[in-house]
């Protein structure tokens, strides 16, 4: 397996694996408006413009913002993603 199109920003790991676009967050990371938008902006520049499936694993994120969770649900956030799926912790 390999990790096509790896960028890495404080917040997470974003790399593209057959066909499926994976987000790993960093250790204990909290996750604002400002760092969602830049996870989408990897994110669309992972994807090259193609639509692929995604999974999120946010096992080591220490929380999100209301404001992130809100952005990360809206349509802009989403382009591109056929369909997520989310690896945590109960």
């Amino acid at each position: 397996l390999m990790k096509e199109r790896y960028y890495q920003t404080k917040e997470a790991e974003i790399w593209l694996e057959n066909g499926v676009i994976h987000t790993v967050h960093a250790p204990s990371v909290i996750v604002t408006l400002e760092s969602a938008k830049r996870l989408v902006y990897e994110r669309l520049k992972v994807s090259n413009g193609q639509t692929h499936p995604m999974l999120i694993d946010a096992r080591k994120a220490k929380s999100m913002t209301k404001e992130a969770r809100e952005y990360l649900a809206s349509s802009e956030a989403i382009k591109g993603i056929s369909a997520g799926a989310f690896v945590v912790n109960n």
